[in-house]
Parts: structure tokens; sequence; C-alpha cells
């Protein structure tokens, strides 16, 4: 019994140290990754249009500007954990084309937030989506 209760008072400390660490986190962040494809910025455009490339479990997002082929704004809608947007912007390179998806997003809640930073990192979705690029655009 004495071992139960030590090991509840640890998992209290653990997740009230989480909670802090995560409320003196920023509420918002940026991230940014860029890539060059060999694809011109047309496919490019296509692919990032297609719903298939969005990484499962995405939240439902709007587009709030759109500059065929070159900048795309989609913007999470309906109540969350978090908020904020994605943008794409396409250029031409050599060889293809290259693009940048900037996410500024928020967190709300501390736990998320401590989860987002050290945990599963800011970039995971982004690295994730140049992923799935890269595997339609092979090098």
């Amino acid at each position: 019994m004495e071992i139960l209760l030590w090991l509840l008072a640890a998992l209290v400390i653990a997740v009230a140290a989480v909670f802090a660490i995560g409320a003196s986190l920023p509420q918002a962040h940026a991230a940014t990754r860029a890539r060059t494809f060999n694809a011109s910025p047309e496919a490019l455009w296509a692919a990032i249009n297609d719903p298939a490339l969005a990484p499962k479990g995405s939240p439902r997002t709007e587009t709030t500007e759109s500059v065929p082929p070159r900048l795309l704004v989609h913007r999470v809608v309906g109540e969350s954990a978090f908020a904020g947007s994605w943008t794409f912007e396409i250029a031409p390179a050599s060889p293809g084309s290259s693009i940048t998806i900037t996410e500024n997003a928020s967190v709300f809640n501390p736990i998320f937030r401590f989860v987002s930073r050290f945990v599963m990192g800011h970039y995971r979705s982004l690295d994730a989506y140049m992923t799935a690029l890269a595997e339609r655009f092979p090098a």
C-alpha cells in the first residue's frame, strides 16, 4: 500500500511539473521548413491542394489566401486546443521548384504545449508533410 502512495505522489508531481513547464512556455510558436523538388510550381501546387497529402488526424482547415501557383494559406477552423495556419510558398528553383512551409500556431493548454515542444516537436508535422511531398516527387 505504501508503494502505491509513493507512485501516486510521483505521478502527481510529474503532472504538476509538466503543467508548470508548459505554462511557462509561450503559447505561440513559428516553425519553417523548405525544400527543393524536381517538379514544376504547378505540380507542387496541385500536390499541396490534394487532401490525400494531408497528414492523418490533421485538423479541419479553410483557405484564407490563394495565389496559384505560388502562395497558399490554410487556417485551422473549429474549436480546438490549438489554433494557427500553414503558409505554403512556391518558387521556381533549379532543378524544378522550392517550397517553404511556415506554421504559425498557438497551443492553449499548458500540457499540450509541453507535449508539442518536448515530445512531438514543432517540426514533426512539417517534416511528415515534406516526406510525403518527397515520395510524390522523388529525386
